[in-house]
């Protein structure tokens, strides 16, 4: 059953944008590289392609309740009308108002429960909260995705998500579905992300000559 989502506003909107411009679209000296935390979403909310809703989660929910605000936001992000937009310009974000912080790991759990689905489908999960564990790709240390609220976002895969997915067998084969024809002889790539997409080639090519 696919969940109501309600427009994002007030102060809990206030307190999204000043996460945004304030956190999410600037550097930061322990994130591992140069840039922005995420270099996409200020393109993105200049575009109009950030869309951003809100679900008040309810007392006494559980993992169920939170698997479906994921699911309801997967489907919702696929229904959404971004009309010509490049893909890397569209985000949906559901921020889940009211969720106690004994329940933050819930988020967590859901994330990892349907990241291999939204993969599967072309898409990309994210999870924010206060107290979320997610580390930087190029700084372990540094726990990137706290956030003053509780948050998923959902995207289409992109070409740097070689980050996040060249360590699972399944994942790595469908980000090569899509993006493998770019690391062909004489292409221009990111010698790090060359490095991890050839690494996971070559495990895979282990496991077929083993299989």
């Amino acid at each position: 059953m696919l969940l109501k989502l309600d427009e994002l506003e007030g102060e809990l909107a206030v307190t999204f944008d000043e996460w945004l411009t304030g956190y999410i679209e600037r550097p930061h000296p322990e994130l591992g590289r140069k840039g922005a935390i995420c270099p996409f979403v200020r393109p993105a909310r200049l575009a109009s392609g950030l869309r951003a809703y809100r679900y008040h989660w309810l007392a006494g929910g559980d993992l169920g309740d939170m698997l479906q605000i994921f699911d309801t936001a997967m489907c919702r992000y696929r229904q959404e009308d971004f009309g010509d937009l490049k893909l890397t310009s569209r985000t949906l974000v559901v921020v889940i108002s009211g969720l106690p912080p004994r329940d933050y790991e819930l988020v967590d759990q859901a994330h990892s429960e349907r990241k291999g689905d939204a993969i599967a489908h072309g898409m990309m999960l994210g999870q924010f909260h206060p107290e979320c564990p997610a580390p930087a790709a190029h700084n372990e240390r540094f726990l990137v995705n706290q956030a003053p609220f509780a948050a998923l976002a959902v995207r289409d895969m992109a070409f740097h998500d070689i980050l996040f997915l060249n360590h699972v067998g399944k994942w790595f084969r469908e980000y090569r579905d899509r993006f493998g024809h770019l690391y062909g002889d004489g292409k221009r790539v990111d010698p790090h992300f060359r490095k991890l997409f050839e690494a996971a080639q070559s495990r895979e090519e282990h496991k077929m000559e083993v299989g």
